[in-house]
């Protein structure tokens, strides 16, 4: 049986270069789930209405008391993103566009 070598020397000037051909074998944890297909984090921007004071919108995170979030304004309103503090259960207006977000939380297996 001849194993598969997991680099290769690459040399064009004399000098030793390695590679590696096939990281499956050796990835772990986290990195495999993401070269597997697993989408381990949600990197697009939360869609949905324009929170209002009345009807807010809802960031889900698995903190109990609070997390970062960033406001990047309404469909007409675009700006900047603005981060900042939102905790759990409590209304909090963006000082740019008036958006209100409001926490939720939920375990981090429904996520």
């Amino acid at each position: 049986m001849t194993a598969t070598p997991l680099y290769s020397s690459v040399s064009g000037d004399g000098s030793l270069k390695k590679r590696v051909v096939d990281v499956m074998p050796i990835a772990t944890g986290l990195e495999r789930e993401e070269l597997e297909g697993k989408k381990r984090f949600d990197m697009d921007a939360p869609a949905g209405p324009f929170g209002t004071k009345e009807l807010y919108s809802i960031a889900d995170g698995s903190y109990d008391n609070k997390r970062i979030i960033g406001c990047p304004g309404g469909e007409e309103d675009e700006h900047d993103v603005v981060s900042f503090w939102l905790e759990k259960d409590k209304p909090h207006e963006c000082p740019v566009c008036s958006q209100y977000f409001c926490g939720k939380y939920v375990p981090l297996k429904n996520i």
